[in-house]
């Protein structure tokens, strides 16, 4: 039936974000292969986003990542299902070709990836949750005041959670760190970055609270690594950057996503201060 590749670092975005529209939920991205398709497909989850929603609906998005011929476009479709029953719901673009492959992919659902689903769902609207209740002075908010994501989303304690929630766990020569990222959150500041505190991520003795390496990696466009302090120089940091980028494939699109969305935070503190 269906199998997984690791996943990729793809960005969707809602085009109406903060309205209740559906929005996919970072990190719910990978690739599967259908047995009724010679193509591969990336797949994305997506849900309503809105805070007082009590909608148990995710959207299962695939699209064919090559085109099978000249002339004939890529095929897209999609699947609406309940987390609550698995029963299926609406069917999105599902063509002749697409049908099967629906078909396919809801029978073949085990309990592994039903688990998936749900609990990026949880995650995720847990995450829009805490970030609705989020707040701090407006006057904060115009001065780029800078804000940690955990304050925001909070931090699950599930390694599969969705893209806003995920503890930033890496790796670098047998020792785990975890990255803590900070963003501004004034919407009008366009900077694209994180500042990031490297800490020892241990459950022993060998763990600390005093940062590793802090560095501010930019990340749209050219990812490039700054303002480096602590126990590397800037060329080890950016080497160690870029060792994690390329072993974590969802590192950036999360990071990215956990920036946009603190940034509609800052925007509707300031909304709400203009009434």
């Amino acid at each position: 039936m269906i199998s997984r590749s690791p996943e990729g670092s793809i960005i969707v975005r809602s085009k109406d974000e903060g309205t209740g529209t559906v929005a996919p939920i970072p990190g719910a991205f990978s690739e599967v292969k259908f047995d009724a398709h010679d193509s591969s497909f990336l797949m994305s989850y997506s849900t309503c986003e809105n805070p007082s929603c009590s909608c148990t609906a995710v959207v299962v998005m695939f699209w064919e990542k090559s085109q099978r011929r000249p002339g004939h476009s890529r095929t897209e479709f999609g699947v609406e299902l309940d987390v609550n029953t698995w029963q299926v719901g609406r069917l999105l673009g599902a063509s002749s070709i697409a049908r099967p492959l629906v078909d396919e992919f809801v029978t073949g659902l085990n309990a592994d990836q039903k688990e998936d689903i749900l609990v990026k769902y949880r995650s995720f609207h847990q995450a829009v949750e805490n970030a609705a209740r989020f707040s701090v002075p407006a006057d904060k908010v115009r001065k780029g005041y800078m804000v940690a994501a955990s304050e925001v989303f909070g931090v699950s304690k599930v390694s599969d959670s969705c893209g806003l929630t995920r503890a930033l766990l890496e790796e670098h020569q047998g020792i785990v760190y975890r990255l803590l990222d900070y963003y501004c959150i004034n919407p009008s500041c366009k900077c694209g970055e994180t500042h990031l505190s490297v800490i020892r991520a241990h459950k022993d003795s060998a763990a600390s609270d005093k940062p590793w390496i802090t560095v501010r990696l930019h990340f749209e466009g050219k990812v490039k690594v700054s303002d480096v302090t602590g126990s590397l120089i800037p060329k080890q940091a950016t080497e160690v950057m870029a060792e994690w980028i390329r072993k974590d494939p969802t590192l950036l699109g999360d990071i990215e996503a956990r920036y946009r969305r603190i940034k509609d935070t800052g925007r509707r503190i300031l909304a709400r201060a203009a009434k």
